[in-house]
């Protein structure tokens, strides 16, 4: 158990990543940094067989207000 940076470099059968918010407003340091694709990306390539995401469906109830930031939410929802 712990933060994605603390996993950065190990791996394990199965991973669950929770996302620990309800929404977009609740996020502390912002949708954007809970939403990064790189901070996903190292959290989802450490199951070597599964990685499940927990994730509210109000998430991603948000709109958001830049082209990357849309790209970004479209990557997570393609996961």
């Amino acid at each position: 158990m712990g933060t994605v940076d603390k996993f950065q470099g190990q791996e394990a059968p199965v991973v669950l990543v929770s996302m620990a918010c309800s929404s977009a407003e609740d996020a502390a340091r912002g949708i954007d940094f809970l939403l990064n694709r790189n901070r996903i990306n190292v959290a989802i390539s450490r199951g070597q067989w599964r990685a499940v995401i927990v994730r509210s469906p109000r998430l991603t109830d948000y709109l958001p207000t830049s082209i990357p930031n849309l790209s970004q939410l479209g990557a997570f929802l393609s996961l």
